[in-house]
């Protein structure tokens, strides 16, 4: 490769990794905490009964009101996490339990895994643009603080992508919510765990 296409190729890979780690993504773009339905409506058609679902949370607990059009009539379901009661018009009907429990008391609500790729000799900042599309909420900023700029670059150097193993935890009381997540690399290697609340 010619010095002019190197140059060139540095500085284009420049830019790219500037315009990643200097994005601006405001919390209502990529909002998927467990509050992301508040305030929000939805309207489903099932057996040919349109319903309407208002979502909303009062106290931390999440109500969903659901509104048969066709008849007017209402029911309410409320979810409390701090216990994992789950209310039907104020008389309990089931619950929402945990998968299990972390070694510091927080509350397994569910898992992901995904794979992700990229191109052969990109940059570092690729890499953790990479991962954070796959997190979907943690920016690359986020994922080269929690990784660091050495793991990255082993990454960057030994592969072309990866699996992320995602947990949503959950802390009763006072109710909080955080990811878990970790990296296995084809040659699986892990990095992590590392986390982050929402």
């Amino acid at each position: 490769m010619s010095i002019f296409k190197r140059f060139i190729a540095m500085i284009l890979v420049c830019v790219c990794s500037i315009n990643i780690l200097s994005t601006s993504v405001y919390a209502k773009e990529c909002d998927i905490s467990p509050y992301s339905l508040d305030g929000t409506t939805e309207t489903v058609i099932i057996e040919n009964i349109t319903y309407r679902y208002d979502y909303y949370y009062i106290d931390g607990n999440r109500i969903t009101k659901i509104t048969n059009l066709n008849t007017n009539e209402i029911d309410t379901v409320l979810y409390v996490p701090i216990d994992g009661l789950l209310y039907l018009n104020d008389e309990v009907i089931g619950a929402v339990g945990p998968l299990g429990y972390t070694a510091d008391g927080w509350q397994i609500m569910g898992s992901d895994t995904i794979l992700i790729t990229w191109g052969t000799g990109v940059a570092v900042a690729i890499v953790a643009g990479a991962i954070s599309a796959g997190l979907g909420n943690l920016g690359a900023a986020g994922v080269i603080a929690a990784m660091g700029t050495t793991a990255l670059s082993v990454l960057d150097a030994s592969c072309v992508g990866g699996t992320i193993y995602r947990q949503l935890h959950m802390y009763p009381n006072p109710i909080q919510y955080r990811y878990q997540w970790r990296f296995r690399a084809p040659t699986g290697t892990y990095y992590g765990p590392y986390y982050y609340t929402v």
